[in-house]
């Protein structure tokens, strides 16, 4: 945010540059759990490239998704697990370089983003098939994404969560428990299947018992996801 802004207040009169392109991401415009300060900060340039164009100078914001083949995502490939396990497929260096980098753009008049790696008819089915709780029901600021996808492909990308996949809710499995033993296996057993999606494992190599949670290998950002989902779902804050 710093260094755009300082490149703004240094080129801030017309004619002085023929075009500022800043390189923003998608976590800005889709969101991402856990991450409300990068999506912040990312936001920020791109309204600032909005308030260049409003004061007739050049600013375009390209809005990238994870890039899984350099720097932070190659050195730390369990981050890029986590990002795939959210519906994002993201892309290839070479495909930004190609398509995006290298590629002339003739842009519309007063666009001052391009969110680059969301196309609806890819994008509904990695929904679908991820372990997040992610549904764009109800997100009206995501609703033009929501029609796109059913445009496309026929279909919603809503998912639902363990316990709701018989349309039953981990709340009322419990409340159908008869005895306490019953509802700690309910739990045990919902619980064991999120981390199981989370992790990308199978539900037998989940240890209910003689194993701790952390022990399965969660990384900061899968921690802060399941625990999130728990309040969520079960409406307990576990530290």
């Amino acid at each position: 945010m710093v260094g755009t802004l300082n490149v703004h207040e240094i080129f801030s009169k017309p004619g002085q540059l023929d075009f500022v392109v800043v390189t923003s991401s998608v976590t800005a415009t889709l969101g991402s759990s856990g991450q409300a300060n990068y999506g912040a900060a990312n936001r920020f340039l791109d309204h600032l490239c909005h308030h260049r164009q409003a004061h007739g100078l050049p600013g375009v914001s390209l809005i990238l998704p994870a890039i899984f083949d350099i720097g932070y995502l190659l050195a730390f490939p369990e981050i890029a697990k986590s990002i795939r396990s959210k519906g994002m497929y993201g892309i290839w260096k070479q495909q930004m370089l190609d398509e995006v980098a290298m590629t002339p753009h003739d842009l519309i008049s007063d666009v001052y983003h391009i969110v680059v790696g969301v196309q609806p008819r890819r994008y509904g089915p990695t929904i679908k098939a991820a372990s997040g709780d992610i549904s764009l029901e109800g997100e009206m600021r995501l609703s033009w994404m929501l029609q796109a996808i059913k445009e496309q492909t026929d279909d919603t990308c809503s998912t639902q969560t363990e316990g709701a996949t018989s349309g039953v809710s981990p709340l009322v499995a419990i409340q159908r428990a008869t005895t306490i033993a019953e509802a700690a296996e309910a739990v045990t057993d919902i619980l064991a299947r999120r981390l199981a999606r989370l992790m990308m494992m199978d539900l037998e190599s989940i240890h209910t018992t003689g194993k701790s949670v952390a022990s399965h290998g969660l990384d900061s950002m899968i921690g802060a996801e399941f625990r999130n989902w728990i309040f969520r779902e079960f409406k307990v804050d576990v530290p």
